[in-house]
This record gives structure tokens, C-alpha cells and sequence, in this order.
């Protein structure tokens, strides 16, 4: 029996869909895929079933030891990055920081809560936050609660998987969340920009056009897409606490890191 990490029953109740349809969904989708994947390497889970799809995919992140040295052995931080691709994202910095931090989880939205082997690697969040502000509060507490801990938490403040926005032709990361900006003012710990080079493909975004819904579903074979490929995984220089601790409006932060984040294109 195939184990499915993503479960045809789930996606059938989320989409409210006829079995059949379903069945054809997942297969366009490459979600029967992603299955496969975990099938094969079964029981991993966490961080090494993270490394176990890289390997599987042959997606390899780029990055040096020195910027390696940058991530804190101990203590809380907090990692802020674009979102290019949706799943990718999520598993490579897992996998990346997971290597010096197995304490490390990200704030990530609903399509990875649902696969029970990665729940330990997330703190699950409703990307649409205004129709889900209670879930969108408890992954607030809950990052906190970790961050006083002593543990490091990652955030990818756009909420959302980058694409053209509101007519612009350029794919980016949409308006980043002031909420994002308020846990990590609150948080009080060190800021450590990281930038993914690369984007999903031109199908995805004119799926998104479509419906969201759409984009949202195509996200595990843009997955595949990136099977034998390297991805530039840049990671920037911490950023103390007290330079957030001195800038008063949210607005000032989100602008502030996001311009690091996006710097570190340049440096590739």
C-alpha cells in the first residue's frame, strides 16, 4: 500500500470534488507524485524526509560555509525570506538551517500542515489571513512562545507564493504582512534575511490568473520542475534586535527587510 503524505480523502473534503475528479486533479497536479516521493522515502520525516525530497527531486541548494556561519548555534532568531516557490521554499529551509538548527520550524500555510510527517518542521497558518484572523493569531502566540524559548522560528512574510500583482508584469513577492513585522518587533531577537533565487514557471502564474485556487494547486509540480536543478539559497548578515527595536511604524521595518532580503539577489 502507497503511503501518501498528501491524502486523496483530504483533498476530495477541501475541494468538494466527485472521487474521480479528485483522482484526475491529483494527477495533473502532480500531487500523485509528491505521494510517490514520500512513498519512497518512507519513514523519513521532519528534517530528514526534507532532505530526502532534494535528494529525490536532485534540487540542490547553493550556498557557502561562510554563510552558513552566519546561522547562531543557540539562542532565538528570527529567518525572513521571499517566496518564490511555495513548496520548495519551505523544504529547502528547513533543510538548510535544519543542519545547524533542529530546533527550527517556519510559519508556513495550510498545504504543508496538511502532510502529517512535516508538522513538526511548522507552525500552520491560513494564508488568507482575513478570513482566518483567529488562526493567524494563534501561530502569532505560538511563534512567540517558541522565540522565549530560545528557539528559532522562520518567516516568509509575504504569506504568499510570488506572482504578477495587481497588474505589474514582473513576478515578486506580494506586499509583505504587517503582521509579520509586529512578531518580529515583538519578538526582540536577531533578523536573518535569505533570498531564493528563481521563481515558479509562466503556467503557474497564468493559473493564479485564473483562480487562486488554481495557482494553489499547482504548486507541487512546480516542485518537479526544479528536479536537477541547483537554487541560489543566499543567506545575509544577522540583523542585531536593536536595530528593530529602533524603528517605531511596521511599515519601516517591512521596508527595511525587505530591502535585505532582495540585496542578496544582487550578491549572487
Amino acid at each position: 500500500m502507497q503511503h501518501e503524505i498528501i491524502k486523496t480523502a483530504e483533498v476530495q473534503k477541501s475541494m468538494k470534488l466527485p472521487l474521480w475528479l479528485t483522482k484526475w486533479v491529483m494527477k495533473v497536479t502532480k500531487i500523485k507524485d509528491l505521494n510517490k516521493l514520500y512513498d519512497s522515502c518512507y519513514p523519513a520525516a521532519g528534517i530528514d524526509l526534507m532532505n530526502a525530497a532534494l535528494d529525490y527531486n536532485k534540487t540542490n541548494p547553493v550556498f557557502s560555509e561562510e554563510e552558513m556561519a552566519k546561522i547562531p548555534q543557540e539562542g532565538a532568531f528570527i529567518t525572513v525570506s521571499n517566496h518564490p516557490f511555495g513548496l520548495l521554499d519551505g523544504i529547502m529551509i528547513i533543510a538548510v538551517i535544519g543542519r545547524k538548527r533542529k530546533d527550527y520550524k517556519v510559519i508556513a500555510n495550510y498545504l504543508l500542515s496538511m502532510m502529517e510527517p512535516l508538522k513538526d518542521c511548522f507552525i500552520s497558518v491560513d494564508p488568507f489571513e482575513g478570513k482566518n484572523r483567529k488562526s493567524g493569531m494563534g501561530a502569532f502566540q505560538r511563534s512567540l512562545q517558541r522565540i522565549e524559548a530560545g528557539h528559532p522560528i522562520g518567516i516568509f512574510p509575504a504569506g504568499e507564493v510570488a506572482t504578477t500583482y495587481d497588474g505589474n508584469k514582473e513576478v515578486t513577492d506580494r506586499p509583505w504582512s504587517l503582521s509579520s513585522m509586529r512578531l518580529i518587533k515583538k519578538a526582540n531577537v536577531p533578523v536573518i534575511p535569505i533570498h531564493f533565487g528563481g521563481y515558479n514557471s509562466p503556467l503557474f502564474h497564468f493559473l493564479g490568473k485564473i483562480h487562486p485556487m488554481l495557482r494553489t494547486v499547482a504548486i507541487p509540480s512546480e516542485f518537479f520542475k526544479k528536479s536537477h536543478q541547483d537554487v541560489r539559497f543566499s543567506i545575509g548578515d544577522p540583523i542585531p534586535a536593536e536595530v528593530i527595536q529602533n524603528m517605531d511604524k511596521p511599515d519601516e521595518i517591512r521596508t527595511f527587510l525587505r530591502s535585505k532580503v532582495f540585496e542578496l539577489e544582487k550578491k549572487k
